[in-house]
Order: C-alpha cells, then structure tokens, then sequence
C-alpha cells in the first residue's frame, strides 16, 4: 500500500484527466466510469485506492474554486505567502517553521500543488539558518524558482553550518536583494563562494551576530573581489565599514551605516566616498563611524569644495564627536531635504558650546550650502528622549498641536531633528542655540516640560523667538501648575511685574496670537486629594487675564490627563469662557481608599465619551446661556 500511495502522490497535473464536466458536460454520475477508464494498469491491491483518489480529483474539478484561471489563482497564492510572512513577522509571533506556512498550500490538492509549483514567483524569497538538513531544501527552492530572480536573507552563527549559503552564493548571479547576518568565524569559509560579478543584486544588508559585543570588527572579505553594478540600496551594521569599499558604488541611492564601540573614521575620505556616489538619495550614518581621526580631530574647517548631492531627500549623521558638523556642513544638498543630527556623549568635555552646529545648521538654513528655495518653519516641539538627550524637531508644515506626540506612528518626520545629548551641554544651551535658528514664522509649538529641565524663565526665552505662536501643546508638565501660569502669563520684561489680575497696569503678552491650547497627559491633580483645584483656579485666571488685555485663548484641548473628569471640564468651560474639547479619557492613578471618579464625574458626564463612539470626546461649548453645554462628537480627536 505505500509503494501505491507514492505513486499517488508523484502524480503530477499532466496525468490527471481533465474533469469530464469541463468536456462535454457529463453528468456526475459517469465520474466513476471516467475514472475507470481513465485509471492506469495498477495492481488489485492499488486499484481501490486509486479509484478513489482519481474521483475526488475530478470532484476537485467541479468546485468553483477551480473554475479560476490559473493566472488569477497563481496570483492569489503570491498574496497569501506574503500575508503569512508577515503575519508570523509580527512582535511575539513563534519563530522557526511558521515561516514556511504558506507553504499548506501546496497540499490542498493535486491541481493546487502542481500549480505552485509550476509558479517560480512563489520560490523566488527564501531565508538560510545554517540548519545541517537545510540543503535539500535551499536546492528545492533555487530549482523550482527557476531563472527569476532571488531575495535571500541568512542568519550564520559561528557554529551554523555554512553549505547552503555556500550554495546560494554559487548562485549570486540571479539575486537582487541579499540580507546577511553573519558570525566573523563564517566569513573565511565562504570567501571562495563568492564569484566575480553580481549583476542583478540592488539591495545589500550586511550585519554581525555578535551585537552585545563592545569591539568593532572590520568589514566581511568575502566581496572584495565582487562588482556591484546594480547595487541602489547598502545596509551596514557593526561592521567598520572602509570608505574605499567596492560596495560604495556610483549607482547607490540609498546608504545606511549603524556601528558601535570606538575607532577613528577621518572624514575627508568619507566625503570622498559620497562624492562618487552622487545618485543617493537616502543617507543615515549612526554610530563613530564618522568620528575624525586624531589629527584632524578638531580641524576648524571643513573642505572647500562642497559635495554635491542633487537628489538627496533624507540626512541623517549621528555620532559622539561635534567634527560631525563638518561633514554635515560640507554636504550641497537640496533646501527639501528632511535633516537628523544627533550628538550623543560628546567628545566636547572641555567645550559644551553648541556653536559648530548652530552655524552648520544655519549654513543650510540660509541657503548657502542648499540647492532650491528655503521654506519657513511652522511647527516647532521640544522634548527630552530619556535619559539625557534633549530633542528639537522643525517642520515647515502646519502640524496640528494634539499630533505632536513622538509615539504617535502618524507623526510626520520632521524637516530638521536636533539630538543633543546633555553634559557638558545643557537645555538651556539647547534653547539658546534655538533662538538663532529662523523660528518667527512659527504657528504652533509642543513642549514636553518636565523632560526638558528648562529654566523658570523658558517661556520667555522661547516665545521672543516664535512672536506668531497660535497654538501651545503642554505635555506631562512636572509642575502643571507654575507652568501653565508661566506660559500664559509670559511677557515683555516691562510688565512682567504687573501681571497681577486687577492691578490696572496694562500687560504686554509675549504670545498675542495665542487661540488654542492643549493639556495631554497632564496631571490636574494628586490621585490623594480629588477636591484639589488649583490647577484649575490658576488656570482660568491665566485665561482670564489674557481676555481681559484682548489677546484671549478660545480653545482648550485636554487629552489623555490624568487625575480629572467631566465636572473638571464645565467648570473650567463656566469660569474661562472657553471652548473646551475634552477627550473623554479617564486616566485614574491609583490610590487605596479614594472614590477618585465619584468626586471629578466619571464616564456619565455630560462632558464624557458619546455612548456608542469610544474615544471620541465632546465639545463643550462656551459663552454665556443656561441650561447643560451641548455635548457632540469631536472630529477634531
């Protein structure tokens, strides 16, 4: 019985009959007489079984399903391989077998495996583990891929058996994407495997295994004697990667670098290697790679002639020594170009002067080292990355206040993000090297206030440089209280003593365009004390203050704070005079033998979420009228 079990099995589409239905239009009856006829010279003992296996092969036939041309039924197995790919590449998914899932499809049935396998599309993608019994699988996978072209990603321990990436490299020719996470104890036994030429490959990822490790080794020998014609894309991960590499091709439009530990990379050679690459259009380059060698370590110049890199869309230069203002300074790249500087553990212990990339940045910012009109900047957010790094990020566009949240996946990238990382240097340093960058045209401004250590008197440093401020987003204030008064309440220094209400003195406000401001994930008050409401007494003071010298807020937006409910939004909608936009997020610490919601009004609330329509808060409408506020969806959430 298994030698004619096998013998079913093997029986590719060219020996299945074809459905008599789809003949002559045959009624089902006559499926067993067809499969008779049709049965090939078997043994008794097999007969049975392959009558039955030939009827449900012609009952297959009858299923709508088979009725699609196989054109359209190919293209939905290419979709389902790459829907399981993913799925099983999402967080917390079970590595190893899942990602051959896909693979069920192929034993559905006869037609559906003989199709699959007749489509090389669905063999062209493949990843190598250096498994002892993975060859016979990596020959299947080349050989029913055919002569399409290859995507192949491998991860190589230093005890991994290399033969079927060996076997794949023999084949290197047919490849255009190649993923390689190797040990340094593999690359010397695949040096042979490579061959002279790898004319399809456009995007090449090489990475160590060894990523805990605080050493820096040198780049994989194993291509030093390939060429890369068609090379667009170039990963590199702790390896130090050498600026005269064959990798480093003209054709490149995309080049990331990331590297650990310390050694010294001069910049002149690096700027010599991205000028022969003048087609990229995405650079990130993180980590020492960009260090400057001792003798040039704190050159005060950078080349005279300019890199030129007409097509460039996104920089990114990270690094622990200020010299990396000096590539960033010699680079002519277009006025759209969306910049990233970060400085992490300066090599500035001496200096925490910020002044190298202040005059790099307005370098660019004034167009003498960008190609193309300069746009002004509308949004500007400040906030401190834990532990230590203080985050400016610009955009030239509108983005509206309650979006500008750094976790928020929707966020757009900024035009120009500064990372500095404090000691030596502090956030004032930050906000005073700020205040030279071209920020009047600023609208709206995001500050996250108790990760950003900024002084009592920030707002007033930070409002002289944005005049046209039209929007303010506090976020997690770590004293919501001195802060919100600080902010509304900040002026020119002749009537900063006279910003007591009712003292008569006119006030000169440093924000006149100030219309809407939103609270998020700020604290009205400790979890232990609901009947606290100072946040709210200082507030609407502030607010009335600002009405009453003509330059009013008329929006406040309160999202995901804490510690607050529905009666803390009518009462500031009663006493401010405001439109209030609420949320409708109850955010409540904990705290034993407290009734929180019972005090602030929970979800029932006038002012809570619409039943029916969670997340959506309700617009409470100010001004004067009786009666309850008029409670709608907020499309504005």
């Amino acid at each position: 019985m298994s030698k004619c079990l096998l013998a079913t099995a093997t029986t590719g589409p060219a020996d299945v009959p074809a459905s008599p239905l789809h003949k002559d239009g045959r009624a089902t009856e006559d499926l067993q007489a067809a499969a008779l006829a049709t049965a090939p010279a078997v043994t008794p003992s097999c007969q049975h079984h392959d009558v039955i296996v030939l009827l449900k092969i012609h009952l297959n036939a009858l299923l709508p399903i088979s009725r699609l041309p196989n054109e359209i039924l190919a293209e939905m197995f290419l979709h389902y391989k790459a829907a399981m790919r993913l799925h099983h590449r999402r967080p917390g998914a079970r590595a190893g077998a899942d990602a051959l899932a896909w693979l069920a499809i192929t034993h559905v049935c006869h037609h559906w495996r003989g199709l699959a396998l007749d489509t090389p599309e669905l063999w062209t993608s493949f990843s190598v583990g250096g498994r002892d019994d993975e060859t016979d699988f990596v020959s299947s996978m080349l050989a029913r891929s055919k002569h399409m072209p290859l995507s192949v990603q491998a991860s190589l321990y230093k005890d991994s058996n290399h033969t079927s990436l060996e076997t794949v490299l023999h084949d290197l020719h047919r490849i255009d994407s190649l993923d390689l996470e190797l040990a340094p104890q593999i690359q010397d036994q695949l040096r042979d495997a490579v061959p002279a030429v790898a004319p399809l490959l456009q995007s090449l990822t090489i990475s160590t295994t060894e990523r805990g490790s605080s050493m820096v080794g040198p780049m994989p020998t194993l291509f030093d004697h390939c060429e890369f014609p068609a090379l667009r894309e170039l990963e590199v991960t702790g390896f130090r990667l050498s600026w005269t590499s064959g990798f480093l091709a003209p054709s490149l439009t995309a080049l990331k670098v990331t590297c650990w530990g310390r050694y010294s990379a001069p910049w002149t050679p690096m700027l010599e290697a991205i000028s022969r690459m003048p087609m990229l259009e995405h650079i990130e380059l993180s980590g020492s790679v960009t260090l400057a060698s001792p003798a040039d370590h704190y050159s005060p110049n950078p080349p005279r002639t300019p890199v030129t890199l007409a097509h460039l869309r996104y920089l990114s230069l990270t690094s622990g020594n200020i010299s990396i203002t000096h590539v960033f300074d010699s680079l002519l790249i277009p006025a759209s170009c969306q910049v990233s500087l970060c400085l992490r553990a300066c090599d500035v212990a001496g200096s925490a002067s910020l002044a190298p990339v202040r005059d790099a940045v307005l370098s660019k910012l004034s167009g003498r080292t960008t190609i193309g009109p300069v746009k002004p900047f509308k949004t500007f957010s400040v906030w401190k990355e834990l532990p230590t790094t203080v985050v400016v990020a610009l955009w030239r566009a509108v983005v509206p206040a309650h979006q500008l949240n750094y976790a928020n996946p929707h966020l757009p990238r900024p035009d120009l993000r500064l990372s500095i990382m404090l000691f030596p240097s502090t956030a004032e340093d930050v906000l005073g090297m700020c205040s030279h960058l071209p920020l009047r045209e600023v609208e709206v401004v995001s500050v996250a206030h108790a990760h950003c250590d900024m002084p009592a008197y920030a707002w007033d440093m930070l409002f002289s440089f944005v005049p046209k401020v039209t929007a303010v987003r506090l976020y997690d204030l770590d004293d919501p209280v001195q802060d919100i008064h600080g902010m509304l309440t900040a002026a020119y220094p002749s009537s900063s003593s006279t910003l007591l209400v009712g003292s008569g003195a006119p006030i000169e406000y440093l924000a006149p365009r100030l219309r809407e401001l939103t609270l998020d994930s700020v604290r009205f008050r400790e979890a232990f004390d609901p009947e606290d409401d100072m946040l709210l007494s200082e507030l609407t003071v502030a607010l009335n203050a600002r009405r009453a010298a003509h330059v009013a807020v008329d929006r406040v937006c309160i999202v995901d704070c804490k510690n607050m409910g529905g009666r803390d939004v009518e009462k500031l909608r009663g006493a401010a005079l405001v439109e209030v936009l609420w949320d409708g997020v109850e955010r409540v610490e904990e705290f034993p033998g407290f009734n929180f919601l019972h005090g602030m009004g929970g979800p029932g609330s006038v002012a809570g979420p619409l039943p029916g329509h969670p997340g959506l808060g309700a617009r409470v409408g100010g001004g004067g009228g009786g009666g309850l506020p008029r409670a709608e969806p907020c499309s504005w959430f």
